[in-house]
């Protein structure tokens, strides 16, 4: 599928830690980028948007907000760039795993990659101030060659790191050491 100039986001949208991230990602981000890319869309994938986050849709064409899918893949088939400009909250960020073995690369913010053993530069980009994480989903938008290869490392980081086999052969080092005492 070819991709198109989609930035995408997704999670459970009541959320208060994406519904910061959406409000501050489209006051302080999407504003630049629209300017800069005129074909450019923000799609906000997830259950239960607040009336907050459809305000926000309504007052930018480009910002599609779709609620909850069946299916997440044709939305990540089609984006270029994944962003989890996450400000609010703890714990791992699943979606952004997800994002990142799906191939799609990443601009998050330093709190949206907490537990996920990533390098900026490398498999994501990380940018904590609007001036960043604007450059960061610029050049991913830009650069065929940078945005590939992040995907291409992000793909390798959650083989290495994260596949289902690695998590199972941990598991169960666990469970021997525990039953042999």
């Amino acid at each position: 599928v070819p991709k198109e100039p989609i930035i995408l986001m997704t999670g459970y949208m009541r959320d208060p830690a994406n519904e910061d991230g959406v409000e501050w990602f489209f006051n302080n981000i999407w504003p630049n980028l629209r300017e800069k890319h005129p074909e450019v869309k923000f799609y906000i994938v997830g259950a239960d948007p607040s009336s907050r986050i459809k305000k926000i849709a309504k007052k930018d064409s480009r910002v599609i907000v779709t609620g909850l899918v069946k299916d997440i893949r044709p939305y990540r088939n089609r984006a270029k760039v994944f962003v989890s400009p996450v400000r609010l909250g703890s714990g791992m960020r699943t979606k952004v795993l997800e994002a990142m073995a799906f191939g799609l690369p990443v601009v998050s913010t330093s709190l949206g990659m907490e537990g996920i053993e990533a390098q900026t530069g490398v498999n994501c980009l990380v940018a904590d101030t609007p001036e960043l994480f604007t450059q960061s989903v610029n050049w991913l938008l830009t650069d065929r060659a940078l945005s590939a290869q992040m995907a291409r490392q992000a793909q390798k980081l959650i083989k290495n790191k994260y596949a289902l086999e690695i998590g199972l052969e941990r598991l169960e080092k666990i469970l021997k050491s525990v039953v042999e005492g």
